[in-house]
C-alpha cells in the first residue's frame, strides 16, 4: 500500500515511470514496524562444541535487522532502512532460524532438537504476532537439503 500511494504521488509530480521504478527499487516503502523477540533454543546428549554467542548470532541474522542499545540518528535512519528493505513476518524469522542453525552447527548430530521461535510486537494491532518450531536437526536438515 505505501509503494501503491508513492506510485501515485511520483505520478502526480510528473515523474516518469521508468524513474519511479528505479526510485521504488532503491528505496523501500515501510508499512509498519514490529519489534521482534527471537528464541533459539537446540538441546543435545553430551557437551557439544557450541558457543553460545554464535547461537546468539543466528537469532540476530534471523531477523530483518539488528538493533542497537544506543544509536544516533543517522543510525536510526540506517537501522529503519535495513528493517524495511529486508521486511520479515514471523514465519520468515523461523525459517531464517532454521536455515542458520543448520548452517551453524554441521557438527551436531541429528538428533538434537531445535527449538525456534519468533514474537513481533504489533505496531498497529491489537495483537501480536508468533511462529514457532521445535524439530531435530537432522529433519531439518533433510528440509533444507531438499
Amino acid at each position: 500500500m505505501s509503494e501503491s500511494r508513492a506510485r501515485d504521488k511520483l505520478a502526480q509530480l510528473g515523474v516518469d515511470e521508468e524513474t519511479t521504478e528505479e526510485f521504488l527499487d532503491a528505496v523501500p516503502q515501510p508499512g509498519h514496524s514490529q519489534r521482534g523477540h527471537a528464541t533459539l533454543t537446540i538441546t543435545t546428549d553430551g557437551h557439544p562444541d557450541v558457543d553460545l554467542r554464535d547461537v546468539i548470532d543466528v537469532a540476530r541474522d534471523s531477523m530483518s535487522a539488528r538493533i542497537y542499545n544506543m544509536a544516533k540518528r543517522p543510525d536510526e535512519d540506517h537501522m529503519t532502512y535495513e528493517a524495511h528493505a529486508d521486511a520479515k513476518f514471523v514465519e520468515d524469522c523461523v525459517r531464517a532460524l532454521a536455515e542458520g542453525a543448520v548452517d551453524e552447527f554441521p557438527h551436531l548430530s541429528d538428533d538434537a532438537v531445535v527449538h525456534m521461535k519468533q514474537s513481533n510486537d504489533e505496531s498497529i494491532h491489537q495483537h501480536n504476532a508468533h511462529a514457532e518450531r521445535e524439530v531435530t536437526l537432522g529433519d531439518l536438515r533433510n528440509e533444507l537439503d531438499r
